[in-house]
């Protein structure tokens, strides 16, 4: 006789499947009267979960969301064309300074202070965190402007 019982899993799993089951979970079940009793109570539960209807709403969620969102503005041309430049500009003065610089790039960083490394390290934290409270306060009024809180 066996004295451990099956897992939740393994008793769940014969409910859904019994043919593709172990042998040794199909015996297990026909001899233990505990392990039978909860594969009834799955069975019954399993089949009044699948009897209820479908969840269904009497208004339409998405237009009630999309009309309290902003309408979207149109990008102009002028305004793709300035970032087109902008780009460009960063991109041809980065070159320019890849260019005429790169061998004294290695020495940059093997002369620098311990002094001024932590204070590098400590304006980009501080900076960090002003940028990540600006979103999160950016993030609370387009929310509220949704009026979803």
């Amino acid at each position: 006789m066996n004295t451990t019982h099956l897992t939740e899993e393994e008793i769940q799993q014969y409910v859904l499947d019994n043919a593709g089951s172990e042998t040794r979970i199909i015996n297990h079940i026909r001899e233990c009267k505990a392990c039978a009793s909860l594969v009834v109570a799955y069975t019954s539960l399993f089949k009044a979960i699948s009897e209820q209807p479908a969840p269904s709403f009497d208004f339409d969620i998405a237009e009630s969301v999309m009309s309290k969102l902003p309408a979207p503005k149109e990008a102009t041309a002028t305004g793709k064309a300035f970032l087109y430049g902008v780009i460009t500009i960063a991109v041809i003065f980065i070159s320019t300074l890849w260019f005429a610089f790169h061998e004294y790039l290695g020495s940059l960083f093997i002369n620098i202070t311990p002094l001024f490394t932590y204070l590098i390290i400590t304006a980009f934290a501080t900076l960090t965190i002003l940028l990540g409270i600006d979103l999160y306060r950016n993030y609370k009024t387009k929310l509220n402007a949704l009026d979803i809180l």
